[in-house]
């Protein structure tokens, strides 16, 4: 008995659909991503309003517009400080600078629009950090400043990690490479 299963074209979509999801979430987890929702004074969405994220160092912009709910969501963008413009027809153009994005970071910028015109435009710069409600792990990049004034016993930068947030484990005094981490409830 000789069963078809038809044309091989739908499993290979299936299979570069699945490969490109996995792929996403890999990109995903070393790049960030700027989210937000945009309504006017009342509160309503306001939908079809241009978003702009642009990295202010490379030069960087990414380009989208707001859904009917007023959602719109920036993935996979490069590490580093950003720049967000949203424009609507009928209201003030609105800039808010000073975000940053660390390696899977999501950034929430919510805008309320007030009512303008073209001309006006409304500048926020961003002077804390964001806190992300959807994410439940702790992290935090090592900068220049902090790889410079720490002490490095075993001259071994491995080490780092056993004072990141959330990190539990011993250092191995014969190589000074950790072992028997946990880091956010998970053994590595």
């Amino acid at each position: 008995m000789l069963i078809s299963m038809g044309s091989p074209k739908p499993v290979a979509l299936i299979l570069v659909l699945a490969a490109s999801a996995s792929l996403y979430g890999q990109a995903a987890a070393i790049n960030g991503q700027i989210e937000g929702t945009v309504t006017d004074g009342t509160g309503a969405a306001v939908s079809g309003a241009k978003v702009t994220a642009e990295n202010t160092a490379a030069g960087f912009q990414r380009t989208v517009t707001t859904r009917a709910e007023g959602l719109y969501r920036l993935p996979v963008l490069p590490l580093g400080s950003y720049r967000v413009r949203i424009e609507a027809p009928g209201f003030r153009t609105a800039i808010r600078e000073g975000i940053v994005l660390n390696a899977g970071t999501t950034a929430v910028v919510n805008q309320v629009m007030e009512p303008g015109t073209v001309e006006s435009t409304i500048t926020v710069s961003e002077a804390a950090g964001f806190t992300e409600p959807a994410r439940t792990d702790f992290g935090s990049t090592l900068n220049q400043n902090f790889v410079a004034n720490l002490p490095l016993v075993s001259r071994n930068p491995y080490n780092f990690i056993l004072v990141q947030p959330n990190v539990t484990g011993r250092p191995n005094t014969e190589f000074g490479v950790p072992r028997k981490v946990m880091a956010n409830g998970f053994n590595n």
